[in-house]
């Protein structure tokens, strides 16, 4: 496998790489900004580097995509305390250019190359997956106890919890009355979490979002469509 890497106007690092099994040029853009040109063995690195000033505006356009939205994202550092309800995060360097995770006794280590700057999305993807497997363990304890609290205190019965890892949803409730909560829940204030473990728990009773389910949760929660609206302020973290 050969490779050299050029710099373009506007563009910058390009790394070229021949494959024996590339049937065409191919560009590669990453979300860390990179550019990478695939291409076949019989292909000159001047041919390919032609196509890639043929397509300059798609690339310069892909590139400030990236950008935009990892600017939009908010960037994790260990200088915020409590990064979850129970964690902190401690972010370190090391020498071995790869990544390592752990989360121990309420706090979340990153381990990272020192080469890289703290905003690059490969650092905050691994931040955020760290963050992720602290939910979890603080789900499956926290949720566990207050949804069990709230059946008992509304008397609505249910028939079992699960804790996921859903991005696309924050909870839901199966025609069998088992409540599955996303771990991210946990992202939330506790006013808002005990708002979605009593809207799945109104779904015991009322599979669909009627009329009645709204009388119910509204019972329930005594704000049910103010605490709906103030939910939809939040999202859940897409890397």
């Amino acid at each position: 496998m050969k490779s050299i890497e050029k710099v373009i106007e506007h563009i910058g690092k390009v790394v070229f790489v021949k494959f024996p099994t590339s049937k065409k040029i191919k560009i590669i853009i990453k979300p860390n900004s990179s550019v990478k040109v695939t291409l076949p063995l019989s292909v000159s690195y001047l041919e390919a580097e032609r196509f890639v000033i043929e397509k300059k505006e798609w690339i310069v356009n892909s590139l400030n995509k990236f950008k935009e939205k990892q600017q939009s994202q908010f960037i994790y550092n260990d200088s915020v305390k409590n990064i979850t309800k129970f964690h902190d995060l401690v972010l370190t360097k090391n020498l071995r250019h790869n990544f390592y995770i752990s989360v121990k006794k309420n706090v979340i280590t990153v381990s990272y190359p020192e080469e890289l700057n703290i905003s690059d999305i490969r650092l905050q993807k691994a931040i955020n997956k760290g963050i992720e497997i602290a939910l979890k363990k603080e789900a499956v304890e926290y949720i566990f106890n207050r949804i069990n609290y709230l059946s008992e205190k509304t008397g609505i019965k249910f028939n079992e919890l699960k804790i996921s890892t859903a991005k696309s949803k924050w909870g839901s409730c199966t025609s069998q009355n088992n409540i599955n909560i996303s771990a991210n829940v946990m992202r939330l204030p506790e006013h808002l979490i005990d708002y979605i473990l009593l809207h799945e728990l109104a779904h015991v009773n009322e599979k669909n979002h009627g009329h009645n389910f709204w009388v119910l949760l509204n019972k329930l929660t005594g704000n049910a469509r103010g605490l709906d609206k103030e939910l939809k302020n939040y999202k859940i973290p897409k890397f």
